[in-house]
């Protein structure tokens, strides 16, 4: 697989201030913590923090549901504060280390790389899975930084620690127990970890039609999606 991101300024920037480690945020560790002053951790040294702009789109969909308004809401006006007092994609300093922001890939690139991971998209939406090829390419870039991808689903989390890949649960701050040094050591053949976890998903997915009686009861976002039809919904649980 290729290196589709640019990594530039987080190179940069670990260059510079030579952080312990390095987390990669999925969407739902802002919408349960959405304030940086909350972001500790319990182990030695300073900590980056790298935000995809994936989690910006997945915001702003959230925000659209009954259910989650308020803690999106919450996030995305935190993180507004949080660029007012710097430059994002250089890096912001705050208490716990850094934030810095990584830019979607080209259209043409992300689509090429996702094409091979059609199961992981199903099982886990395009965000989750541009995030998990962040994680990827951040490993291999910097191989003396432990890099771990950190997420409050545990699905995603389990199908990801089968792997034997660098990623912590979140529950809550303080995030502890992070275990670092047995990664270092371990090399990841990460073409064959995706397979894998393309594989596993694959396995474990069960394809489920379910017709609508009545297509005026449909969501009104169904209808702006170009490949479904209005009355069938399909996917994989």
């Amino acid at each position: 697989m290729s290196n589709i991101f640019d990594l530039s300024k987080l190179s940069v920037l670990v260059e510079k201030h030579h952080p312990s480690r390095i987390f990669i945020l999925d969407t739902n560790i802002l919408m349960d913590k959405p304030d940086p002053k909350d972001w500790v951790v319990r182990a030695n040294g300073k900590n980056l923090f790298v935000l995809s702009d994936t989690i910006f789109c997945e915001l702003e969909f959230i925000k659209q549901k009954p259910a989650a308004i308020e803690k999106a809401r919450a996030a995305i006006k935190s993180l507004a504060s949080l660029f007012s007092k710097g430059s994002i994609k250089d890096g912001i300093s705050i208490e716990a280390g850094w934030i810095i922001g990584v830019s979607h890939p080209r259209k043409n690139e992300l689509d090429k790389e996702l094409a091979q991971l059609e199961d992981i998209i199903k099982a886990f939406h395009r965000s989750d899975t541009q995030l998990l090829l962040l994680t990827k390419e951040c490993h291999q870039l910097f191989t003396s930084v432990p890099v771990t991808f950190v997420t409050g689903e545990w699905n995603l989390f389990n199908i990801v620690q089968m792997q034997g890949l660098p990623c912590h649960h979140f529950i809550e701050f303080p995030i502890e127990g992070i275990q670092e040094s047995s990664l270092l050591t371990r090399p990841i053949d990460w073409d064959h970890v995706i397979e894998e976890i393309q594989n596993v998903t694959k396995q474990k997915a069960i394809n489920v039609e379910m017709t609508l009686t009545s297509q005026r009861l449909a969501p009104t976002w169904l209808g702006s999606i170009s490949d479904c039809k209005p009355s069938a919904i399909m996917g994989h649980f």
